[in-house]
């Protein structure tokens, strides 16, 4: 899972992920698809959760293929205070996108959990 979490959050030499930007451009896609005239308007904008985001990450890094046991074991790790960016008397932050996203390109690790 280090792997995976370095390389999403740009800690691997010579790589470069814009988890921020592939998942902006992800709900854009899926605006313009649903008719939305503001699709692109903000290309930077996170969505309003980190569950939204999780979803929109699967659905770009993975064209969906995900078992709901993975997607499910994700969803309880956004609640880590690592990935939440955030303590219990924080006011809610714009969900942790590389650690998101590295947390599904590790999924394997999450087999048979």
């Amino acid at each position: 899972m280090n792997f995976a979490l370095g390389l999403a959050q740009g800690k691997i030499r010579g790589v470069k992920v814009d988890a921020a930007n592939l998942l902006a451009e992800t709900a854009a896609a899926g605006s313009a698809a649903a008719g939305s005239a503001a699709a692109g308007s903000d290309k930077h904008a996170h969505p309003p959760d980190a569950e939204q985001a999780l979803a929109n990450l699967e659905n770009s890094l993975l064209s969906g293929d995900i078992s709901k046991q993975t997607h499910d074991t994700i969803g309880k790790q956004l609640e880590d205070p690592k990935i939440s960016q955030r303590r219990l008397d924080d006011p809610k932050r714009p969900p942790n996108v590389a650690a998101i996203t590295g947390l599904i390109l590790d999924r394997r690790s999450f087999k048979g959990r």
